[in-house]
């Protein structure tokens, strides 16, 4: 029996997508620097909780990666 191959959800190219969201939030507020690891940790923590929402058939993934980043950005 074949065993599916684990995808990783929080993969390099959307953690660096993660990683530019959180620089210009901290830019555009005006906040430490030293917030940074703390806000990209909790970001990718939220897009885990969300990756069940994910819908191929109704849009791409770094479409989804970028309004879950979004939105959770704007509620802090």
């Amino acid at each position: 029996m074949l065993v599916p191959r684990n995808i990783p959800v929080v993969d390099q190219v959307v953690l660096r997508s993660i990683q530019l969201a959180v620089d210009a939030h901290l830019r555009r507020h005006n906040l430490p620097k030293s917030d940074r690891d703390d806000l990209i940790q909790e970001v990718a923590l939220h897009l885990l909780h969300q990756s069940s929402g994910f819908d191929p058939m109704v849009g791409a993934s770094s479409t989804y990666v970028k309004c879950v980043v979004k939105s959770k950005l704007a509620t802090l």
